[in-house]
């Protein structure tokens, strides 16, 4: 998981800080009686008496921060009343004087809802923990009725009262949008010192539950700023400026890592919530925007993320040089988290804005040795040479049973060997940028090496993951002895990756993105949606991978697609104020009622990488900047849904200050007079290009021919866009989604082979859908469809098998009447065919498949003996306990090499890496990522495991408070037997 599991000490601090957030009346108080030494005087004098005849009394909550509240106004003598409009979300409350002297609510004890038109008694409830609790789903004016008939036991009702009533700016505004059901507000004016003072006003729910919002800002003079006419882009544009701003820091920290003390650093932290740097966010953030507005504390930033290898009594490989780190993560780290190599994203985008020479040069040695480093490594341990691929989990989707099956919340060897889109599309990346960047260093030889790894994995990717009949992009291969790539379930950003990385073509993306689901708040970033875990990865929209979207959709042309993720991330921003870490994906809310599943989970205002989203849409896709060490290119992409929303009056769009090369110029976009408004079209032929009034034939602008100050203007034309369609997901309302239109994005759950059974008539399969009703079943046989659309709960596979070897089954289920796949289940496995085959013997029978072999808890080397009965593919597992660090967290994945060799002659027939990651305790027995290798019957064998390499081997860990941080490296698990099992149809 991304922010809890992963860090999961951050927990507490968010925890601590959700408490402030739910009771603000407490920290007013602590404030504002410091002077006074009496910190808990309104809780100490809160009155256990009858209902006050003397103060007023208010209606105070998380609508509005717990601060003013709205009075109860008398309507006779027995009864008080006050309106309140609220949109849909789960509201809290308490009735209180102004001073807090006086705290009723409806249960003392604890937080109760309030159904609507049912009268509670109000008692007396100083403290915290038991607001009264008010769950909505429309928005509405409500009456809050309070009868003091008897002050002794007063009744609270609160009833319908009328439609919504939206509350208005604290401003006069030059702007007013509106999103859907909400709206924004915008002010700006010029100040004596000729900045732009800036005020936003939203009427939209917000992540504290308040109602509205008005910020204030001011634009420094020197930052980069947009002029485009429109009040609602340039006030985006300048809040992702200044949150970026924001974002710096010279000291972070984090719960987990030295103590929770400051360590030094001059980057950028993660977010409002997260004060530390981690790699693939740095990473992301510096590809999409903040190479280009800070590079040298992006720099910085990655830098950070780099490490050697800490000395370990011998062990490791402390000459190796600096590799990458990856962050604390599912079931201990690498290698079952990969996608450490998106720094190589980051770092080349900074590269691409130094101009040649001295530091630039400096930098790419640097960053060359670093990703060379990491790419042989993942290249000798996580790299599959059967079919081409590299193992670990997807990158950023990060919390198992968010895009997982649900099974592997605690089991997780099953993702440490799964094949994802977006990490072998990032491994892709960082072949090709080492490749080019070896060529401009003379390493020929390695860049001609890379170059073929690279096409080969380009290759491998289509093959596995592609269905060109189909046209079809599927997100993730799963299984061990038999990978099964899942269709019909993708993720926005691998799809997105896989466009700008050219693994498909601009025709093949176009097609997908046309396939690929919006909502009137934007894309989810994976698809179909679960209904078994809360909002988080699930259900939800995250603003950096809408912008990735917006980059590939804009290559592939698809100017609609383009456009409904622009407008998420300016929604975003305009309703929020700040460019949040994720939003749920129907709403738009970051924080979204919905029971058991409300989310999402963990949300953080200014997140860094939202933040480069936001630039990213105004310098990639619609001002289409590339800058490379010698050259400038502009390559606009405005679609005419987005000029004819903000920009149809306007003669041009403009940015100023802007940082290219060391230098600081101004870019205007000149829009043409007359054009087709159609929507299937965009402005993105670049007719003229003038530097400083002087006509330039060249469309590439030499970076040694500008000066700061120079103003680049740009004439456009429009351009017809081929016909594209959108796959649009219409609810009706968010706040009630009705049972049909929950079909048509939430997958049925998870199912499970709960047993296979040898029967005389073949091998009986029992199905648990686990709840879900009027499904249907596809079922896998050794990674093969077998059956498709099956009815029923038990079903019977005539195939007996004529050899006695493994075999496996997995199933899949979705609701009837629909497309949607449900996450597979776990392999479920038996032994066909007929024993005798092979021995009669029992005591070898037995040692088919469990070798009975216990090496104990060991962090050394380790070799046994096997001699198998039957020629072919085996495959291995190893039983294990490893409970170094929650499954969810930490850098002890323990791994072994494993080499086998054929005893006759010495040779080494397979090498391979096993990995047992974290297991929820000690006395749970997992089993490690599986290998495959053949082996010939009744040759002697040698199985040699050695301890590998771990996360905990780096220096970077020697700050960290966990197992394997400060204490020293290590890489150990209980290994409690070894199981050899022959398939019987390996891939």
């Amino acid at each position: 998981m991304q922010r809890i599991p992963n860090r999961m000490p951050r927990f507490l601090n968010i925890f601590a800080t959700s408490a402030l957030m739910a009771f603000p009346f407490l920290a007013t108080e602590l404030i504002s009686n410091v002077s006074t030494n009496h910190l808990f005087r309104p809780f100490l004098q809160a009155s256990a008496a009858p209902l006050p005849t003397d103060r007023v009394l208010f209606l105070k909550g998380t609508f509005d921060g717990w601060t003013v509240g709205v009075p109860f106004r008398a309507e006779n003598s027995k009864l008080l009343q006050a309106s309140i409009s609220l949109h849909p979300g789960r509201h809290e409350f308490k009735v209180a004087d102004d001073s807090w002297s006086f705290v009723y609510s409806i249960d003392a004890n604890q937080a109760t809802q309030i159904p609507l038109s049912n009268s509670r008694t109000l008692v007396p409830a100083p403290g915290s923990g038991n607001n009264s609790v008010l769950k909505l789903t429309t928005s509405s004016t409500y009456l809050f009725q309070l009868d003091i008939s008897d002050r002794n036991s007063p009744k609270l009702s609160v009833v319908f009262g009328g439609p919504y009533v939206s509350p208005s700016a604290p401003f006069t505004p030059i702007e007013t949008r509106n999103f859907g059901r909400f709206t924004s507000a915008i002010s700006i004016d010029t100040n004596s010192a000729g900045q732009r003072n800036f005020q936003l006003f939203s009427d939209a729910p917000q992540r504290d539950g308040t109602q509205k919002q008005n910020l204030t800002f001011v634009e420094d003079r020197g930052s980069v700023q947009l002029r485009s006419g429109s009040a609602t882009l340039d006030t985006v544009f300048a809040l992702a400026v200044k949150e970026a701003a924001q974002n710096e820091t010279r000291l972070i920290r984090d719960s987990s890592f030295n103590r929770g003390a400051y360590i030094p650093c001059d980057c950028y932290v993660t977010g409002e919530k997260w004060g530390y740097v981690w790699t693939r966010d740095a990473a992301y953030s510096s590809d999409l925007g903040l190479a280009w507005l800070n590079g040298e504390k992006m720099w910085n930033s990655l830098l950070f993320k780099t490490s050697n290898v800490r000395f370990n009594g011998g062990k490791g490989d402390p000459g190796k040089g600096p590799e990458i780190v990856q962050d604390t993560g599912t079931g201990g780290s690498w290698p079952v988290s990969t996608d450490r190599v998106t720094w190589a994203l980051g770092a080349n985008a900074i590269l691409k804005e130094l101009e040649a020479g001295v530091l630039r040069t400096e930098r790419l040695k640097v960053a060359f040795a670093v990703v060379k480093n990491t790419l042989e490594r993942d290249r000798n341990s996580v790299f599959d040479l059967k079919d081409q691929l590299y193992s670990g989990e997807q990158s950023f989707l990060d919390w198992r049973e968010q895009s997982y099956p649900y099974w592997t919340r605690s089991y997780v060897s099953a993702i440490a060997e799964s094949k994802a889109l977006s990490t072998n599309v990032v491994h892709l990346m960082a072949i090709k940028i080492a490749a080019d960047w070896a060529r401009e260093l003379g390493e020929t030889e390695t860049a001609e090496r890379y170059e073929v790894w690279a096409r080969e994995l380009k290759s491998s990717i289509r093959t596995n993951f592609y269905d060109s009949r189909g046209r079809d992009l599927s997100s993730l291969r799963f299984g061990g002895n038999y990978p099964i790539t899942l269709s019909g379930r993708k993720d926005l950003l691998s799809l997105s990756l896989a466009a700008l990385a050219e693994v498909i073509s601009p025709e093949e993306a176009r097609v997908e993105f046309s396939k690929y689901p919006v909502t009137q708040a934007g894309s989810p970033v994976i698809w179909p949606q679960s209904a078994e875990v809360p909002i988080y990865h699930n259900r939800s929209i995250w603003p950096f991978v809408s912008a990735y979207a917006a980059k590939a959709a804009r290559v592939a042309k698809h100017g609609e697609f383009v456009a409904r993720q622009a407008m998420s991330l300016i929604r975003t921003a305009s309703l929020h104020q700040s460019n949040m870490e994720n939003l749920e994906f129907i709403s738009g809310d970051s924080l979204f009622e919905d029971g058991a599943f409300t989310g999402p989970v963990i949300n953080s205002k200014r997140q860094l990488w939202s933040v480069a989203a936001t630039l990213s849409l105004f310098r990639d896709t619609f001002f289409g900047l590339s800058v490379t060490k010698d050259s400038l290119e502009i390559k606009p992409f405005i679609p005419h849904s987005i000029y004819n929303t903000f920009l149809s009056s306007q003669k041009e769009m403009r940015l100023e200050n802007v940082p290219i090369a060391g230098r600081t110029i101004t870019i205007a976009l000149k829009f043409p007079n007359l054009f087709d408004r159609a929507e299937n079209a965009s402005f993105s032929i670049v007719k003229s290009i003038r530097v400083n009034g002087s006509s330039s034939s060249q469309r590439k602008i030499a970076l040694s021919e500008l000066r700061d100050g120079d103003v680049i203007e740009v004439e456009l034309d429009v351009e017809k866009l081929a016909s594209s369609v959108l796959t649009e997901l219409k609810i009706e309302d968010p706040y009630a989604v009705t049972e049909s239109e929950k079909r048509r994005f939430l997958a049925a759950q998870t199912p499970y082979v709960s047993s296979v059974t040898l029967t005389q008539s073949g091998v009986q399969l029992a199905l648990d859908s686990r709840g879900a009703g009027n499904t249907e079943w596809d079922l896998f046989r050794n990674g093969k469809q077998i059956v498709a659309g099956f009815k029923g709960t038990t079903y019977v596979d005539s195939d007996q098998g004529s050899s006695f070897m493994q075999r496996c089954y997995v199933a899949v289920q979705r609701t009837i009447g629909t497309l949607l796949n449900s996450e597979p289940s776990a392999e479920t496995c038996t032994f066909v065919g007929n024993r005798t085959t092979y021995d009669t013997k029992p005591e070898s029978i037995s040692k088919v498949g469990r070798l009975g072999v216990s090496l104990a808890r060991t962090q050394g080397n380790e070799t046994i003996e096997y001699t198998p009965f039957s020629s072919g593919v085996f495959s291995m597992v190893l039983e294990y306990s490893n409970a170094y660090n929650d499954v969810s967290t930490g850098i002890t994945a323990a791994t072994r090499s494993v080499e086998v060799i054929r005893a006759l002659d010495g040779q080494v027939v397979f090498k391979g890496l096993a990995t047992m990651p974290h297991l929820p305790r000690w006395d749970v027995k997992g089993m490690s990522s599986s290998l495959r290798f053949s082996m010939n019957a009744g040759e002697k064998y040698l199985i040699k495991f050695q301890e590998f390499f771990n996360m905990s081997n780096l220096s970077h860990y020697v700050l960290y408070d966990g197992a394997g941080g400060k204490d020293g490296p290590l890489n150990a698990a209980s290994l409690h037997d070894v199981f050899l099992s022959p398939l019987e149809n390996p891939f």
